[in-house]
């Protein structure tokens, strides 16, 4: 909900380092129209220089990683079983029996929680 409300802040950043970077390329084009001499075609050429390495700087040449759509995710639909031989145990069902009644013992018995309406 958070992200939703405030945006994505990376993407955000983004964009507004590819707007610098497209108004210096765009001011050095227009210098570059406007030139009258040599000097400012050489400062032209410094401001486009400028904005690709601007573009270099923040990876803007890159293509952004797709987020994965973690709000469609759907969890495996498990069952609990008490059959011990799906996972590939040897034991038989008494000595898995024996073994619960003394881990029982040494733990004490889990009781279920009390549900308190307030």
């Amino acid at each position: 909900d958070i992200k939703f409300l405030l945006g994505n802040v990376n993407q955000a950043a983004k964009e507004w380092a590819r707007y610098q970077a497209n108004a210096i390329i765009m001011t050095g084009l227009k210098k570059a129209e406007d030139a009258k001499d040599t000097l400012d075609i050489k400062i032209a050429e410094l401001f486009i220089r400028a904005g690709k390495a601007m573009a270099d700087v923040h990876r803007l040449n890159k293509m952004d990683v797709e987020e994965l759509p973690f709000d469609q995710i759907q969890t495996p639909n498990l069952e609990p079983v008490w059959d011990p031989s799906l996972i590939g145990s040897k034991k038989s069902p008494d000595e898995i029996e024996e073994l619960r009644l003394r881990l029982e013992r040494k733990y004490g018995k889990i009781q279920d929680a009390e549900v308190i309406n307030e």
